[in-house]
């Protein structure tokens, strides 16, 4: 998540999704000088699922999938999914929700994500639930993105590897 200060006194808080960046929360001075919060709720339900995702709202995640949104929805833009998301902030919960409801779209992109971020327990999550997705891409991504001096180094490489797609 990043927080961004933008002219007019707003402050703005920002998911960022690959290279799509979604604001779900402004800021901005009231008459008396109190912050005032503007939630970003436009009747969008793929950017909802995506803000659930990554904050790891895994009631609101079920909700809006029970009511019908799809697992892999984009919002009004077209841009990112849930997945990803939830990949972002290593929201594993969420992932195995989206993935048992049938979430096909960033797959990969989540691997590159958890990869780029860290998240061994993503990493772990994924290799267990959508191996096939595994490819040089993603090896390549790992060997790009993790120090050889972070002590889980090995653990990254070796369940890639042991699980890559032939």
């Amino acid at each position: 998540m990043k927080t961004t200060k933008i002219l007019g006194g707003v402050i703005t808080f920002k998911i960022l999704v690959g290279a799509a960046t979604f604001t779900f929360l402004s800021l901005s001075y009231g008459a008396d000088g109190a912050l005032v919060p503007h939630m970003k709720n436009n009747g969008d339900q793929g950017f909802n699922l995506h803000v659930a995702a990554a904050t790891g709202e895994i009631e609101k995640v079920r909700s809006l999938l029970n009511a019908g949104t799809p697992p892999d929805a984009r919002d009004a833009r077209g841009e990112g999914n849930a997945l990803l998301s939830a990949a972002l902030q290593s929201q594993v919960a969420v992932a195995q929700l989206l993935l048992s409801r049938g979430a096909q779209t960033g797959r990969k992109d989540a691997f590159i994500a958890a990869i780029t971020n860290g998240h061994l327990n993503f990493i772990r999550f994924l290799v267990q639930q959508c191996p096939e997705v595994i490819d040089e891409e993603i090896i390549q991504c790992a060997k790009d993105y993790v120090s050889p001096r972070e002590p889980h180094t090995g653990d990254i490489f070796t369940l890639l590897s042991e699980n890559r797609r032939p």
